[in-house]
């Protein structure tokens, strides 16, 4: 069997992430609730009496169905194992088949695997995989619609951001949001293109629109009642700015984890800004570059809500979604650009 170029970066990134996540909080957290309604969806008699997993959890079926199977045959330890491991496989091919139109060097896709997955956000804590979880499929559906979004297929693009919805209405939401924010940096063919090919959206993406339509019926939505402002203060490094500067690694001391996150920011800053300068309108780099312009709304239209004192809409996770869109572009371009480098020196 003839090993690839795909092949080889399908090996590279599925080995970083296998060493980085397999066994990291295993069934702890949020994998250990996930798995949780998993297997008693499966199993209904399973701890039938349990608070918890009687809950309304509609928002949860789509990722239920998704685990079904393994979870009718497998125990929790193992479905657990075996949840991560697809997870893994999953997102090892989105990345690949990302690879495939964002060209990069093997050194820097071995690069850039190891420090977008082990840094956990720019600012926000946000991480595309850690544990099971419904956001993961999300994600790896939200890689697969930029890609798609690149090379200009938008039928495919509506049809995995839809999923995207349809496993988490939150991640998969933004990631529409983000598309219509950049919108405006695209030829007028180019939209029309978009907006004639969106029905496809409907597709995949019902599930999680009906959820979305459930949520906002049954919760009275965005009450901003106590509930929503304790759901907020129990999750501040993920909703609150100022507590955005406590949610370090613990890996390092306190002053190396500052410095690591701030120069993160102004890294991640200084590429973006750079290549909005520099780069030419319609080049791959640059449409990956507009639609994280998009996300860095979605991140301004939260500041705005916690500056103005709506804190109860924080809930929505305002922050997350860009908090690892702006890394993961930055790192992409700052590396196409240290590859061409390399390939201009090697020539000369």
């Amino acid at each position: 069997m003839k090993f690839t170029e795909d092949k080889r970066n399908f090996v590279i990134i599925f080995s970083i992430l296998f060493f980085l996540y397999l066994w990291d909080g295993f069934l702890s957290g949020n994998e250990a609730q996930t798995l949780a309604n998993v297997y008693r969806f499966a199993h209904p008699d399973w701890l039938k009496n349990d608070w918890f997993l009687s809950l309304d959890t509609v928002y949860r079926i789509p990722f239920n169905l998704f685990l079904y199977i393994p979870a009718k045959v497998l125990n929790l330890s193992a479905l657990a194992f075996f949840s991560r491991l697809l997870l893994l496989v999953l997102m090892s091919l989105s990345l690949t088949n990302f690879f495939k139109t964002v060209k990069l060097s093997a050194g820097s896709i071995a690069l850039f695997t190891l420090i977008t997955f082990r840094m956990k956000g720019m600012m926000a804590g946000e991480d595309m995989l850690w544990h099971v979880e419904a956001k993961v499929l999300s994600y790896i559906l939200v890689i697969s619609g930029i890609t798609s979004l690149l090379k200009g297929k938008h039928r495919s693009m509506w049809l995995f951001f839809g999923g995207a919805v349809a496993f988490h209405p939150l991640v998969g939401g933004y990631s529409i949001i983000a598309l219509v924010f950049s919108m405006i940096f695209y030829r007028k063919n180019e939209n029309l293109s978009l907006i004639k090919k969106s029905p496809f959206f409907i597709l995949t993406g019902w599930p999680g629109t009906g959820i979305i339509l459930y949520n906002l019926v049954t919760s009275k939505g965005a009450s901003g009642g106590t509930a929503d402002l304790i759901y907020v203060a129990r999750h501040p490094h993920h909703m609150v700015p100022p507590d955005f500067f406590r949610h370090v690694h613990k890996s390092f001391p306190p002053w190396l984890d500052y410095t690591i996150l701030i120069g993160n920011l102004v890294f991640c800053a200084a590429i973006l800004i750079l290549a909005f300068l520099l780069l030419e309108k319609n080049t791959k780099e640059r449409k990956l570059l507009n639609y994280t312009i998009g996300s860095i709304a979605i991140l301004i239209a939260g500041m705005l809500l916690y500056f103005t004192g709506q804190y109860h809409l924080l809930k929505y996770y305002p922050f997350r979604f860009p908090d690892v869109i702006v890394p993961f572009t930055a790192y992409i371009i700052f590396l196409r650009g240290a590859d061409k480098l390399v390939l201009l020196k090697k020539k000369s």
